[in-house]
């Protein structure tokens, strides 16, 4: 048909295609039309429809507006890695806080990008599995006799309004006097500025301020206060966007990408944040250990010279000992020998009747050599049998 509409002449034929062609167009449009239109439905059905998430506009390093207004920060990068992960399209929007919060409240957005979840804030709304831990801090001016928590009651305390400080010290009674700004910045500003007597905010983000600000009569004093899970946080009952989060969460933490993400926002500010004091502190948890082991080796290896020059000592004194003994002995047989042998009577040691040892004037007495004499039997020196017999009977037996 198109065919013939492109080959044709003169106006002649193109008003006799009218009136043959164009009723047959014309139905097989309409029927053509009610046929696609079900596909056209479905794939517009099919659409994901887009997320739409806030967040705080000066909380950096999590989210925050950049040079350019554009969202920036950790949690963006996070959401942005999510939503490619999970083929999910996001419009993230950056805005004061306690309004942004409002919005998630009142259901009028999907999500925020982070939020530390607690159990009053967990009446209103679901929390994702958290993607960061972080603590809160006291922050006092230099000079100031506040050392903790225990000593803000009653005084005047500097905080964000609508965030977890916020929430803290309003939920504990901890002070009805309260200087509320708009963003955690300003709060520590306004302590340096002279105002109130204290500061709450997250420990990580205040020290991070404090260095790149240059401000230096602020500091942090105390235990951390609060501990809490930083999540990503939904309307109330949304639990289908709440899985979509954890699984992309799960999957970038799998891949790696999540690891990437952390290390460029906090890897190297937790490296130049530590100060010489917070490397030697840490360094201790290190060195002590192993120079307790360097000490217990010491102590050991002392004691075992100390037992090994006790013992040698002590077989020294033996030995020294032992060869005076033998010394004394052998000039004893040394002196008994030499009387022995000079002695004017003959002599001859016998035992068992058999001659071990003779001097010189027993050989001359006898006419026998020692030579003869040693290991021979005492019977040689009797003229019977009978005379040997009885000098043995009457020694060995009647003495007895």
């Amino acid at each position: 048909m198109f065919c013939d509409f492109i080959g044709l002449g003169g106006p002649g034929e193109l008003m006799k295609f009218h009136k043959v062609h164009m009723p047959v167009f014309v139905v097989f449009t309409v029927l053509f039309s009610v046929m696609c239109a079900p596909t056209f439905a479905e794939n517009l059905a099919n659409d994901p429809p887009i997320i739409v998430v806030r967040g705080d506009q000066n909380y950096p390093p999590f989210e925050y507006l950049n040079e350019d207004g554009d969202p920036d920060g950790f949690n963006i990068e996070i959401l942005r890695a999510i939503s490619q992960a999970m083929h999910m399209p996001v419009k993230i929007d950056l805005g004061p806080w306690h309004l942004v919060r409002k919005q998630l409240e009142d259901g009028e957005i999907d999500a925020l990008a982070g939020m530390y979840s607690t159990q009053a804030r967990g009446e209103k709304l679901n929390f994702s599995v958290p993607h960061f831990i972080s603590t809160y801090s006291v922050f006092v001016r230099k000079g100031s006799p506040i050392t903790g928590i225990d000593n803000c009651f009653g005084k005047t305390i500097v905080l964000q309004k609508g965030d977890l400080d916020h929430d803290y010290v309003v939920e504990n009674n901890i002070s009805n006097t309260l200087i509320l700004e708009e963003d955690w910045e300003n709060v520590i500003k306004t302590l340096a500025r002279g105002q109130g007597d204290c500061a709450i905010v997250s420990r990580i983000q205040g020290i991070h301020l404090l260095q790149k600000e240059g401000i230096t009569n602020i500091q942090p004093v105390g235990k951390p206060i609060l501990q809490k899970k930083y999540c990503i946080a939904v309307t109330k009952g949304n639990d289908n966007l709440l899985a979509k989060f954890n699984e992309g969460l799960f999957i970038i933490k799998t891949s790696g990408e999540f690891d990437a993400i952390y290390e460029k926002w906090f890897g190297a500010f937790n490296s130049d944040a530590l100060t010489a004091t917070d490397i030697f502190k840490k360094s201790l948890w290190a060195i002590i250990p192993l120079l307790i082991l360097m000490a217990t080796g010491f102590i050991w290896s002392w004691v075992l010279a100390v037992q090994v020059k006790n013992k040698t000592a002590k077989l020294t004194k033996e030995l020294v000992e032992h060869k005076r003994t033998e010394d004394k002995l052998r000039k004893s047989e040394e002196k008994i020998i030499s009387i022995f042998r000079a002695a004017p009577t003959g002599i001859g040691l016998v035992f068992d009747r058999v001659f071990h040892q003779v001097n010189d004037k027993l050989s001359e007495i006898t006419g026998y050599s020692r030579e003869e004499l040693i290991g021979q039997s005492a019977r040689r020196l009797y003229p019977t049998q009978e005379e040997y017999e009885y000098v043995g009977y009457e020694k060995y037996y009647c003495h007895k």
